[in-house]
Parts: structure tokens; sequence; C-alpha cells
């Protein structure tokens, strides 16, 4: 029953068996013998029903239902792990290259730049943390020169108004 689960697996994969015990990291020779017959180790059951989404049960034909509620639940929680970890390195990454960065700025990037970025070798991380930094220094010096204009408008205001005030006497 395991070799027929196992070959209906692949195939709903388009995977070839071997391809895939190679993916898992079991040997060829395992696989010959599964296809004789043999049923694999309580370590490689675990790998191949991890790998497929399935349950263990499901592979050696106790039930038809693929995934138990158990089994369910303990890959959403892996799932849910192997996300946050992600999101956790994703976010010291950009707090390492953006460290002006504020945290209303990092939510996007992390879903909108940070795929582009792991596709970076290491120079283009230099440099886009170069030009990111760059980038922050020009925003901060426009808000400087936003504050000093709005403050002279507010100076020539108040000066308008102070003008129309003495005319007016």
């Amino acid at each position: 029953m395991f070799w027929e689960r196992f070959i209906s697996l692949c195939d709903e994969q388009k995977k070839k068996p071997n391809r895939v015990a190679a993916e898992i990291g079991i040997s060829s020779a395992s696989v010959t013998k599964w296809k004789k017959g043999t049923i694999p180790n309580p370590e490689s059951l675990g790998k191949i029903a991890e790998f497929f989404c399935v349950s263990i049960d499901y592979l050696l034909g106790k039930s038809e239902q693929k995934l138990d509620d158990q089994t369910w639940d303990a890959y959403a929680k892996k799932f849910e792990d192997e996300v946050n970890a992600e999101y956790e390195s994703d976010w010291k990454m950009l707090r390492q290259l953006f460290p002006a960065i504020t945290d209303e700025d990092i939510y996007p990037l992390i879903h909108q730049v940070v795929p582009s970025i792991r596709m970076m070798n290491h120079e283009g991380i230099k440099e886009l943390g170069k030009r990111a930094d760059e980038l922050y220094r020009l925003r901060e010096y426009m808000n400087q020169e936003s504050i000093a204009y709005a403050d002279e408008e507010q100076r020539l205001w108040e000066e308008e108004q102070r003008q129309k005030e003495k005319s007016a006497d």
C-alpha cells in the first residue's frame, strides 16, 4: 500500500520517485527497496509525509484521509513558525540596510522589496543600502527645508497682518 500511495503522490506533483527522494535526502536505493515492498523507516516516513503534507497513516494505508486534524495542526504550526522566523529575519535585514527607517516604513518594504533583495548579490545589497541611506538623508533634508519654508511663510503672513493693522489705524 505504501508504494502505491507514494507513486500516486509523486504523480500528483509531477515528480519522479527518485527525484522526490533526493529532495528530501533519501537514497535511490531506498526507493528501490520500497518498490519491492519494504516499508520506509520511521524517519523516512516522517520526511515523506512532511514533503507531501499528508499523514503517516495515509502513507501506510491506515487512513483514506490525507491529513488528520492533528497532522494538519502540526503542519500549520510549523508553517506559521517558518513564516514568523522569515519575517523576523527580513525585519532585521531591513534594519541593517536602512538604519534610519521607521517602523511605519518597514511594513510595505517587507512585502514589496525583500523578495527583490533576496535575489541580489552582496555588492547589490551594499549599493542598495548606500542609495537608501542617501534617500533617507534627502528626505530628512527636505523635511527640514519644508519646515523652514513653512516658518518663513508664517513669518511673512504675520508681517502682512501687522502691516494691515497699521494701515487700518
